[in-house]
């Protein structure tokens, strides 16, 4: 378990990403919560959201310089033009761990405009699950300091190449479609009789179960498809059918445009 009840975190930016990992290290338990939490008055209604909920650990500063100078360990969500402008004027010193969440901005510019030694830094790309403390956090470069803070929040996944982040950062492109195909599977059975809140929560604890069990195990996923395929059964019935329409090429040309997006490229 990582000790962070002596730390106090700080947040620069208070947007949708900032404000859901701030919930999730308030939310947390025993000595993985923090001393103090500071945020930002940077959107300021999340802000105030945060600082209701936990009164008693969440104080909203007006001055970023006064959240650097007080925190331990600072988490910046800022837009790129926002944090060439600000960071730069910032008080940071070696004594502090910078996490930073913001998607344009990559490593190396980030150390430059904080100024404090690379190894002090990192870059991140955390999800809205962090509120719940669930889901994967990417994570470069590697350090186990860093990783262990994240940890209380998310599942770190360690890039040892800044590159590798743009790949499955392009997976999380697919969260609607995600929620449109558990929202198709719900219509269907809803279409067939069933009440819609016993449809919803079978469907969502179905897909649940299928995420959480997949965590667990070390199998290729291409095993686990074949292994679910019963000869003669369901989802044999099922797969097959798929796989002789455009579905999952679909599913992976998609993945490609996000990737193009990300990395500067014109789709073909």
């Amino acid at each position: 378990m990582t000790d962070l009840s002596n730390s106090v975190l700080g947040f620069l930016g208070c947007g949708k990403i900032s404000s859901a990992v701030c919930r999730g290290y308030a939310g947390a338990s025993g000595a993985s919560r923090p001393q103090k939490i500071l945020v930002s008055l940077r959107s300021e209604e999340k802000s105030k959201a945060l600082q209701a909920a936990f009164p008693e650990l969440v104080f909203v500063y007006a001055s970023s310089e006064d959240i650097v100078k007080e925190a331990d360990v600072i988490f910046v969500g800022l837009l790129p033009g926002v944090a060439r402008e600000v960071l730069p004027t910032l008080p940071f010193d070696e004594s502090k761990l910078v996490i930073s969440m913001m998607a344009a901005v990559d490593f190396e510019e980030t150390v430059q405009l904080i100024r404090i030694p690379a190894a002090r830094v990192v870059r991140t790309v955390p999800l809205p699950s962090a509120a719940n403390r669930t889901g994967p956090v990417l994570v470069y470069p590697p350090s186990p300091q860093h990783e262990a803070i994240l940890s209380v929040v998310s599942t770190p996944v360690v890039c040892h190449a800044e590159s590798n982040m743009k790949p499955m950062i392009a997976v999380t492109g697919h969260i609607s479609s995600f929620f449109e195909l558990m929202n198709t599977s719900q219509a269907f059975i809803v279409e067939n009789g069933v009440d819609p809140d016993e449809a919803r929560k079978f469907v969502t604890s179905f897909y649940s179960s299928l995420a959480q069990n997949t965590e667990r195990s070390h199998e290729p996923l291409d095993a686990m498809a074949e292994e679910a395929a019963t000869p003669g059964g369901l989802n044999e019935q099922s797969w097959k059918h798929l796989k002789t329409t455009e579905h999952f090429d679909l599913h992976k040309k998609s993945l490609g445009a996000i990737h193009d997006r990300l990395t500067g490229k014109k789709s073909t």
